[in-house]
């Protein structure tokens, strides 16, 4: 990710934490909690390792706690995905690994596009803690950011529908090397508001 994309991830960071509870605090956020499920696909390269994605897409799953208040919104989001790896070649590796497991808890400011409008696009970005698992052996953890697009559709006056595609970035220490993990998500979910 580059200097400027990290710089523009802290600035909106930045104003999205400032504004969110003071918005709450004078009874004017939406507060809302949803589940969220879809699709995942590693940009990752596990042909260093020895192996290669079973598949292209893998599932993934998640929870958000979130409050708005205008166009900003702020949430705290947690997703897992899950994605089978074999090995390459006849020979098996050394280092028998089964699944690329990540999970990550971020917090993430939502910049509005239509505020107020039943079908409304938004903007994302997010910092956060990501853990990756190579199944069956213990993985790594470290910081990461994540940046994305999506759209709320309210059905009920307490009920919305989300659609969100995010790319997210981590670096992971993985058998001693530094690996670079890449992971786009889609997720549709459902959204309880209070």
């Amino acid at each position: 990710m580059s200097k400027s994309m990290t710089v523009a991830a802290i600035v909106l960071l930045t104003i999205g934490v400032v504004r969110a509870p003071a918005a709450a605090a004078a009874g004017g956020a939406d507060l809302s909690i949803g589940i969220k499920f879809g699709l995942s696909s590693q940009s990752t390269r596990m042909r260093e390792f020895g192996y290669e994605f079973t598949e292209d897409i893998g599932a993934t799953y998640g929870f958000r706690l979130g409050a708005r208040s205008g166009r900003f919104g702020l949430e705290v989001s947690y997703f897992y995905a899950s994605q089978d790896v074999r090995p390459i070649g006849a020979d098996p590796p050394v280092v028998r690994i089964e699944r690329l497991r990540l999970s990550n808890v971020s917090v993430n400011v939502l910049a509005y596009i239509l505020p107020g409008s039943p079908i409304d696009p938004y903007m994302t970005v997010g910092y956060g803690m990501y853990r990756v698992h190579l199944d069956p052996y213990a993985g790594d953890a470290n910081d990461g950011l994540n940046i994305g697009g999506g759209v709320d559709i309210r059905i009920l006056k307490r009920v919305s529908l989300s659609a969100e595609g995010k790319r997210h970035w981590v670096r992971v220490a993985l058998y001693g090397d530094k690996v670079n993990i890449g992971d786009w998500t889609w997720n549709f979910g459902v959204n309880f508001h209070f």
